[in-house]
């Protein structure tokens, strides 16, 4: 569907440099989100099932899909304690690597969801890591997204909002100011 947004009282040379607004007519997710929530329904437990399924964390950002998972028998787990058997689910975001020794420590059923791009920066930062690099994410901190990535990314790593926050750094964790000199 395609509409023109203009103003009404526009005169004849503003509707010459009006600005157009497509409107998709379908809406989706990303790749990523869309794998999880694909193997979070494989994952549910199919009628007659007593199995416990849960997600760790919301799957998404987004209450309506995480409703909807739940009446598919995927249940909301905000840690590991609330998923005490079954199978959990590890969100789009990920999640620091412990998290997952743990949840199989517990034999849990770990269906590791995370998307493959996050996964990618995972694997970079431990690289990084191990080339004795100190990592800096740039992210939200808090979100869940960037705490799976400091995980991955060494004891030094920090995060910081905005690329321009970053003003004197040293990135060699081995380096001391006086080497940068």
């Amino acid at each position: 569907m395609s509409e023109n947004v203009t103003n009404t009282a526009a005169t004849a040379s503003d509707q010459a440099t009006a600005t157009t607004i497509e409107i998709a007519a379908h809406a989706g997710t990303c790749y990523g989100v869309q794998r999880a929530l694909d193997m979070a329904l494989a994952a549910a437990p199919q009628a007659g099932e007593s199995t416990q399924v849960h997600t760790l964390g919301p799957l998404i950002h987004n209450p309506i899909v995480v409703s909807e998972l739940s009446e598919a028998g995927v249940g909301l787990a905000e840690n590991l304690d609330d998923a005490s058997s079954g199978t959990v689910i590890i969100r789009a975001h990920g999640v620091v690597p412990q998290v997952i020794d743990t949840a199989r420590k517990r034999d849990l059923n770990v269906v590791d969801a995370t998307c493959p791009y996050v996964k990618k920066v995972h694997v970079a930062a431990e690289r990084l890591v191990r080339e004795g690099y100190r990592v800096l994410v740039v992210g939200e901190p808090g979100h869940p997204e960037v705490e799976g990535i400091l995980g991955h990314a060494g004891k030094d790593a920090q995060v910081v909002s905005c690329a321009a926050a970053v003003s004197y750094t040293h990135l060699r964790a081995h380096e001391t100011s006086q080497d940068l000199v």
